[in-house]
C-alpha cells in the first residue's frame, strides 16, 4: 500500500515553531505579518495535509498535542538548516569560503573571546566563525553530530574522538555582593556553602568544577539552588543578594573591577580549572585546525 505523502511546506513548518512558541495565533500573525484568518487557514491546511489534529486550544491558547510534537521537531531542524543555509549563502557572497561552528559547554565565553575572534578574522579574511548555542550535557556528542566544529570547555575529557587544545588555566571563585556576611572573608570552604542560596548557571554538576570538588567530597550542598540560565543573569542576582555563587575568575573580573561584586578564593590553596578547545580527532578541514591552533596560541599569549 502506497502511503500519502505529507506534503508540507517550509512556511507551515515555520508556523509550527511560532505558534509552539508564542500560543496564540494573534502573535503568529503579527510575527509571520499576516493576518490571523490567514494563519487560521494555513493551520487548517497543516492539519489537512498531515490528516489529523496537530495542536489543542484551551483557554484561548494553542499547544501541540503528540503529533504536533513530532512535526515541531522536524521544524527546528529545517529551521535550522535554513538559517544556516542563509548564513553560508551571505557569507559566500563576502568572499568568505568556510565558516567554522563554535559553541562553548559552560559560560557564556564571548566576553574574552571577542577580541580573539577579531584578531582572527583580520588575518583570515576567506575564514568566518559562527556562534552556536551552547553545547549542553556531553560536548564530544556535540562535535560528533556535526552541530558544531569546535567546543570551548573546562576540564579533561578522555574521549577518542576529540582532540582536545589546552587554552588556559583559570581560577573557580566565590562571587558574593559586597555587602554579604562573607565579605570579609579570606577563602570559603565547602562548608560555607551549606544551607545558603545558591546561584548557578546550570544544575549539572560538571566534572572538575564546584559540585564535583568542593560540594560532593563533604555532602555539602547548598540549602536553595537558583537557575539563573546563564553567567551573565548569574552576576545580577547576586548583585542583587539572591544569594552567592561559583564562577571563573574571569567572568567576574569587570564586575569586581568596577566595584559591584566581590570574589573570595575556594579553599586556602583555590581551586583551579583548565580550558580547553575540543574538535574531532579526525578533523580533515585546515581552517578548523587552523582556527584551534591559533586560539590556542592567543590564549596563552593574553590570558
Amino acid at each position: 500500500m502506497v502511503q500519502k505523502p505529507i506534503n508540507l511546506e517550509i512556511g507551515h513548518f515555520r508556523l509550527m515553531n511560532i505558534l509552539a512558541e508564542y500560543g496564540t495565533l494573534s502573535r503568529v500573525a503579527d510575527v509571520l505579518g499576516l493576518s490571523q484568518p490567514a494563519v487560521s487557514y494555513r493551520l487548517k491546511e497543516i492539519e489537512r495535509r498531515v490528516g489529523m489534529a496537530v495542536v489543542e486550544r484551551r483557554n484561548n491558547r494553542y499547544r501541540v498535542n503528540l503529533i504536533g510534537e513530532r512535526l515541531l521537531e522536524s521544524a527546528k531542524v529545517i529551521n535550522s538548516e535554513l538559517e544556516r543555509l542563509q548564513t553560508e549563502v551571505e557569507s559566500l557572497r563576502k568572499g568568505i569560503t568556510h565558516t567554522i561552528r563554535l559553541s562553548t559547554h559552560a559560560y557564556n565565553c564571548t566576553r574574552w573571546l571577542a577580541p580573539f575572534l577579531k584578531e582572527f578574522r583580520d588575518q583570515n579574511e576567506h575564514l568566518g566563525v559562527e556562534l552556536v548555542a551552547s553545547a549542553t550535557g556531553n560536548p564530544t556528542r556535540t562535535l560528533e553530530s556535526g552541530l558544531t566544529d569546535i567546543v570551548i570547555v573546562a576540564g579533561q575529557f578522555s574521549e577518542r574522538s576529540a582532540r582536545s587544545h589546552p587554552l588556559f588555566d583559570d581560577e573557580l571563585v566565590g562571587v558574593i555582593a559586597p555587602d554579604h556576611p562573607f565579605a570579609n572573608r579570606d577563602y570559603l570552604l565547602g562548608e560555607d556553602f551549606r544551607g545558603i542560596d545558591y546561584v548557578t548557571y546550570s544544575m549539572e554538576h560538571e566534572t572538575g568544577f564546584e559540585g564535583d570538588r568542593l560540594f560532593r567530597p563533604g555532602n555539602l550542598y547548598p540549602g536553595s539552588v537558583i537557575k539563573a540560565g546563564d553567567c551573565d543573569s548569574v552576576l545580577a542576582m547576586v548583585e542583587a543578594g539572591f544569594g552567592i555563587s561559583v564562577l571563573s575568575r574571569w567572568a567576574v573580573r569587570d564586575h569586581e573591577e568596577r566595584g559591584r561584586l566581590v570574589t573570595k578564593r575556594l579553599t586556602e590553596e583555590g581551586l583551579f580549572v583548565t580550558w580547553n578547545a575540543l574538535s574531532r580527532r579526525r578533523e580533515r578541514d585546515q581552517g578548523t585546525r587552523d582556527f584551534s591552533n591559533a586560539l590556542a596560541g592567543w590564549c596563552q599569549r593574553e590570558m
